[in-house]
């Protein structure tokens, strides 16, 4: 009787390790930074030159960001501000928060596919290498409609399951601009867009990634913030 009692015991742990284990959810922190450059051959003016690097400077903080993951929770907070993004999949809602004057909104989230514009031809060059720990793969893509950006190149990793998990429907969330048929995490890439002043540079690089647990405040609506339509 023991024995049975033992063996049943061992074999409930045995089905509860392994059933549950896959399906924990760690939570996860990335961080993203950015770079703004451009090719001012074709500025000849030094006055002109001057705005363009003032444009520039001003372009950096708003693709800065740090996204904070959670089980179907999502914080997207911009550097240069002014909104603070929070997705719940679960009650399929998005709440902007605006911190400057207190204020948040809600409206339903969206799971659309990427807009149009964003279709684009994409190729694995076959190259690989390790970015923060992460294996990475390299592609380079062309876009076939594009409104500003031409092309680019980004190191893409899979093994951020988190990120990918919750990107499977909302795939823009690290990127520059949304890419139909771009998946994992963008470690870092880079993206040209062409105009008669010359070619912009646009590259942003995922500087850290943290898997400590994420306060339950960290999804919420700060105290003092009203709500507004």
């Amino acid at each position: 009787m023991k024995r049975n009692l033992v063996w049943i015991y061992l074999s409930v742990m045995f089905v509860s390790l392994f059933s549950l284990t896959p399906f924990a959810q760690a939570d996860v922190k990335i961080v993203i930074k950015a770079n703004v450059d451009m090719d001012m051959s074709k500025l000849k003016e030094a006055a002109t030159r001057v705005e363009a690097k003032n444009n520039l400077d001003s372009m950096k903080p708003l693709l800065e960001r740090t996204l904070y993951i959670s089980g179907n929770k999502v914080r997207e907070d911009t550097a240069g501000g002014p909104i603070i993004m929070i997705v719940n999949k679960d009650n399929v809602i998005e709440t902007d928060l605006d911190p400057k004057n207190k204020q948040y909104m809600k409206t339903k989230y969206s799971n659309a596919d990427v807009p149009p514009g964003s279709e684009c031809i994409i190729k694995d060059t076959g190259k690989t290498k390790a970015i923060l720990g992460h294996k990475c793969h390299l592609v380079t893509f062309v876009l076939k409609k594009p409104i500003i950006y031409k092309s680019g190149s980004a190191w893409l990793s899979d093994d951020v399951s988190e990120y990918n998990r919750f990107s499977a429907t909302r795939n823009d969330l690290a990127l520059i601009i949304p890419l139909k048929g771009i998946k994992g995490l963008p470690m870092s890439m880079t993206m040209i867009a062409e105009g008669a002043s010359g070619k912009l540079f646009v590259t942003t690089n995922v500087t850290s990634i943290s898997n400590s647990p994420l306060p339950a405040s960290t999804f919420e609506i700060p105290a003092g913030y009203s709500e507004t339509k």
